[in-house]
């Protein structure tokens, strides 16, 4: 059985089928604005310790590439998904293990509408009832630029271990079971 298929089954054989989740109508999922970053930045130090990034490196990725994701129920601010869109040099760095996650350097991030060679999750952020907006982030990633760019992270709690392992995700081979993590996207 292969890798992504066995960490599925030992899930319970409850995987989540990324690619085909619908968007919840219950929440608006758009680039999140200038006055929405330091409560991002709050909430995702309040529910994802030893989060390594910080309200300045937030704003410059957004200033940036505009990849951090503000999810909203109604007009209130419930979770984020922040990404780093890596481009050629920023993918060649996350596997050598020297690019700067906390720091992201703006020249190895693509820009918006720049095809992104990698995409890595730096944090998602949906306490509650803002994990059903999964949907609407695959959206987002489908758009032209990013459809064929593979989702890495590092899981940092137990609930997004667990997330990533019913999602597909696998450890990248050959690495440890502390590092990176892969989700590989549809050709």
């Amino acid at each position: 059985m292969p890798l992504k298929a066995q960490k599925c089954f030992n899930a319970a054989s409850q995987c989540l089928d990324l690619e085909h989740m619908l968007p919840n109508p219950r929440f608006s999922f758009t680039p999140a604005l200038d006055e929405d970053l330091p409560g991002l930045a709050t909430m995702t130090a309040r529910h994802i310790p030893g989060l390594k990034g910080t309200y300045t490196a937030l704003a410059q990725v957004q200033r940036h590439s505009r990849s951090i994701l503000a999810i909203r129920n109604r007009q209130e601010l419930v979770g984020c998904f922040a990404a780093l869109l890596l481009n050629d040099s920023g993918f060649a760095r996350l596997l050598h293990y020297s690019l700067s996650i906390a720091d992201p350097s703006p020249e190895h991030l693509a820009r918006p509408g720049e095809t992104a060679a990698a995409i890595y999750v730096w944090a998602v952020c949906a306490p509650g009832m803002a994990v059903g907006a999964a949907g609407n982030v695959m959206q987002w990633l489908k758009q032209d630029s990013y459809a064929r760019a593979d989702l890495y992270a590092k899981p940092s709690t137990l609930k997004g271990n667990a997330f990533m392992i019913r999602a597909g995700f696998h450890p990248l081979a050959g690495t440890e079971a502390n590092s990176i993590w892969v989700y590989d996207r549809p050709r």
